[in-house]
């Protein structure tokens, strides 16, 4: 039996982006809780990625929403 083979779409890239974006975002709130357990303060995580630490936080929040939605309607 030949392997089944098919052509890459760019729904296929979508969907690999959007994983990449979501373990990002993992890989950045894992090291906002290490950090915050290693007793650094919000004040010290802002200096230390030279960005106020809401703000990434707020992005977080929003592209996690984005996600959420884009994954409602391609399901």
């Amino acid at each position: 039996m030949e392997p089944y083979l098919r052509a890459v779409t760019a729904e296929d890239l979508y969907d690999q982006e959007l994983l990449l974006i979501a373990e990002k975002m993992d890989d950045l709130q894992r090291l906002v809780c290490q950090l915050r357990e290693k007793g650094f303060s919000d004040e010290d995580i802002s200096e230390k990625l030279n960005v106020p630490l809401y703000r990434i936080q707020k992005r977080l929040n929003l592209v996690e929403a984005d996600l959420l939605q884009i994954l409602q309607y391609t399901t």
